[in-house]
This record gives structure tokens, C-alpha cells and sequence, in this order.
């Protein structure tokens, strides 16, 4: 199912299959809140910092997802995020070199070493972006393509995948066969509750 909804968020299916499976073996992680972003997903990276209590940190960020239920989205905002997201990969770059030589060495400078790290440091990543909009038009912003592939272009090379939630929930509805009669309860007075809101709106 997560991965329908992942496809559903413009999503490649292999893709979709490599961050669900990548989520379920714990080479991911599903993130809420983290640096203000409503729903991302992360690499999930051992940590080279042996005085902090956290085994595992964030690496770089594979998806954001923005979520506007009850809030217009503005381009100053996703732009402000895609800056964000810049920042964060390439200090996730450098926690995943500085992660790598850790294996090999039994002590790892907390300043950045070029010399020590560039040999580690992984290829340059392009974060996907999803913006879910209970609106189906949303004011200032331009939305490009054909249903089910909709964006918003904001720079040069980066753009958010465009998805109301009114396709969100069709997408649930037609996943709920597969799951257990309690889930299938739940995902339905889900859909119901997110459809309530959609008419009322548009």
C-alpha cells in the first residue's frame, strides 16, 4: 500500500519499491517535523559520533512532503524548503563519509577533513518534493502538466509533485481490499472524512 501511495506522490515504481523496502530494513527513515518538514524520508546512517547516545542520524533527505489541509501554500515556502533540503544533503554527505571511515578508523575528527573523507563522500542525490493540497487550484501558483502528473516548478531544476487530496483518497479507497477488516474500517472512515472536507472546499 505504501508504496501505491509513494507512486501516487510521481514516484518512479522501482523507486517506490527501493524506499518501502529501504524503510522496512532500516536503511530509511520516515521522518515527522524534522527541520519543520511535515512528512520526509531519510537515509538512515550510522552515527560517527561516539559521544552522542544516538546510534543512528539522518543522512540525506530522499522525500519532503507538504502537507496543506488547513493552510495555502506560498512559492516563497517551498522554495525556502528546496534551500533547506541543499543544505541539509550536503552535511548528509559528509555524515555518510565521516560514517564510512568511522568503520575503518577508531576515531574521527568532529571537523570536517577533506583529505580524510573525500575518498567516502557519496554522489550528489536529487530530492523528490510533494506538495498535498486539500485545494485543487491554489492561488499564485502555477500548476503544470496533466492529472496525476501535476507540478509547480520553482527553480531552475526543482519542482513539487502536485496532488490534491482528493486523489490521495481514491488511492486509499483502492487499496482497502487488501487489508485486514480493521484497517479497511479505518482507511475508509479515513477517505470519508478527507472527502467531507474536499466538497466542502472545492
Amino acid at each position: 500500500m505504501f508504496e501505491s501511495i509513494l507512486e501516487l506522490f510521481g514516484l518512479e515504481k522501482e523507486t517506490a519499491q527501493d524506499y518501502a523496502k529501504g524503510i522496512r530494513d532500516s536503511h530509511y527513515i520516515v521522518k515527522r517535523e524534522y527541520h519543520n518538514f511535515d512528512f520526509c524520508i531519510c537515509e538512515n546512517i550510522k552515527n560517527w559520533d561516539k559521544k552522542s547516545p544516538e546510534e543512528y542520524i539522518p543522512g540525506r533527505v530522499l522525500l519532503v512532503l507538504e502537507n496543506k489541509f488547513k493552510s495555502i501554500p506560498y512559492k516563497e515556502q517551498l522554495m525556502e524548503y528546496q534551500n533547506k533540503v541543499i543544505k541539509l544533503n550536503e552535511e548528509g554527505r559528509k555524515n555518510i563519509a565521516k560514517s564510512k571511515y568511522a568503520s575503518s578508523a577508531n576515531n574521527v575528527p568532529n571537523r570536517w577533513n577533506k583529505s580524510l573523507y573525500q575518498q567516502f563522500l557519496p554522489s550528489d542525490i536529487t530530492c523528490h518534493y510533494v506538495l498535498l493540497s486539500l485545494a485543487e487550484e491554489v492561488c499564485g501558483l502555477t500548476i503544470e502538466g496533466q492529472k496525476s502528473q501535476r507540478f509547480i516548478q520553482t527553480a531552475d531544476k526543482n519542482k513539487w509533485h502536485f496532488v490534491t487530496y482528493k486523489e490521495y483518497s481514491e488511492k486509499l479507497k483502492e487499496q482497502v481490499q487488501n487489508q485486514s477488516e480493521f484497517k479497511c474500517n479505518l482507511i475508509s472512515d479515513y477517505a470519508s472524512y478527507i472527502d467531507t472536507f474536499c466538497v466542502y472546499l472545492n
